[in-house]
């Protein structure tokens, strides 16, 4: 190993510095082969530990973008957009919003509870506040709805979904687990519709309400992982 190489070179430097064997070929020849054992070992070490910091660094902004996007998806839901516009206009619509709301510098923070909520911010990195909920960080959901309202695309409120997928909040809201394919996904989704809905992640109005959701949504189906 790296560490065994490097106790048997100085070792031989060692022996060499004592002037015992001063001269002598074979440790001569022992030496120099360690020293270019030690130097292809290190060489190797770096190339692993670089590739490997490349991995988890590829690995986080991968898990990173994955939460951001499980949150965009859940805050979509329900929105009802005018009868009239056909639904390929909306989805390009509803993609740009997705798209400009993904650019605005998505960052996870503590939200003192001992979770983590989903916040954006400005070109000089100060978080986006919502000046109609106290100054509140802006959710995913009031920043998509936002700009959908700018271009007069939705009708007013949001539908609730059939079909056995979404559940009633204590406040009358719907909470929709569509398209969550493990029980993580499903509380993700949960998590960040609540929390649009205005419910403080770790309170207890929120943790009824996703005691709700997970029941009638039956999430206790879907795998772990």
């Amino acid at each position: 190993t790296k560490d065994d190489l490097a106790k048997e070179l100085d070792t031989v430097k060692k022996q060499a510095a004592s002037g015992g064997q001063k001269g002598d070929l074979e440790l001569a020849a022992k030496y120099e082969q360690a020293q270019k054992d030690f130097a292809n070992v290190q060489k190797q070490y770096n190339e692993l530990k670089t590739r490997f910091d490349e991995s988890e660094t590829k690995h986080a902004a991968e898990l990173f973008g994955f939460r951001v996007e499980n949150e965009l998806t859940a805050a979509t839901i329900g929105l009802k957009f005018k009868k009239e516009l056909p639904k390929a206009v909306t989805d390009v619509l509803l993609k740009q919003v997705i798209d400009k709301t993904k650019a605005m510098n998505p960052e996870f923070i503590d939200n003192g509870n001992g979770g983590k909520q989903l916040v954006f911010k400005d070109a000089e990195g100060a978080i986006m506040r919502n000046p109609e909920r106290q100054l509140e960080p802006f959710t995913a959901s009031e920043l998509i709805s936002k700009e959908l309202k700018a271009m007069d695309v939705l009708d007013n409120g949001r539908k609730q979904a059939g079909g056995g997928t979404a559940t009633p909040t204590a406040g009358g809201s719907v909470v929709s687990v569509a398209g969550a394919k493990t029980q993580t996904e499903a509380y993700d989704i949960i998590a960040a519709e609540l929390n649009a809905q205005g419910l403080t992640t770790g309170s207890k109005a929120f943790d009824e309400a996703m005691q709700t959701a997970w029941k009638d949504n039956n999430v206790a189906a879907l795998p772990t992982r």
